[in-house]
C-alpha cells in the first residue's frame, strides 16, 4: 500500500523520499512486480466489502502491475524530486536474507467486479504529494 506517513509507520513512499533527500542510493528491482494501491482506496474497498456482505478471500490491490523501480520513479516525479539516487537492479543480482517471489501482485478482479476502483499509482502519489505540500 502507498499512503501518507502516519505517526507510527512509514511506507515505501517515505523511504524513497528519504533516500533521495539524503542522497542515499536506493536499489530497486525491475524484476519484482506488485500492484500498489492507495491506503485510501483500500479503505474504500473494505467498506465496499462490508456493505455488500463480501465473504471469503478478497484482494484489494491496485489497477496496474508495476515494478519497484518504476514505482520509485513515479514517487520521485510526483514529489518533484530527481530519480538519480534510484538504481535499477535485478532481484537475482542482490543477495537476500530470505528468498521472495518476484511476483507479489494481487489479483483483484473479484473486487473490481464488485465495484472496487482504485486509482492508478500516479494519481494516488500526486494526491499524497499535494497533501504533503500543504
Amino acid at each position: 500500500m502507498i499512503g501518507p506517513p502516519t505517526p507510527t509507520a512509514h511506507c515505501f513512499v517515505q523511504g524513497t523520499i528519504a533516500a533521495i533527500a539524503t542522497n542515499t542510493p536506493q536499489t530497486l528491482f525491475t524484476d519484482e512486480v506488485r500492484t500498489p494501491a492507495s491506503v485510501f482506496d483500500v479503505i474504500q474497498g473494505l467498506h465496499l466489502l462490508l456493505d455488500r456482505g463480501g465473504s471469503g478471500i478478497w484482494h484489494l490491490g491496485g489497477p496496474h502491475l508495476i515494478n519497484r523501480y518504476e514505482l520509485g520513479c513515479l514517487i520521485a516525479e510526483s514529489f518533484g524530486l530527481s530519480n538519480t539516487m534510484l538504481q535499477p537492479a535485478l532481484q537475482s543480482s542482490v543477495p537476500l536474507s530470505t528468498p521472495r517471489s518476484p511476483d507479489v501482485s494481487l489479483n483483484s478482479q473479484k473486487a473490481f467486479a464488485l465495484g472496487y476502483a482504485p486509482q492508478p499509482p500516479q494519481v494516488a502519489l500526486t494526491a499524497i504529494a499535494q497533501a504533503a505540500s500543504q
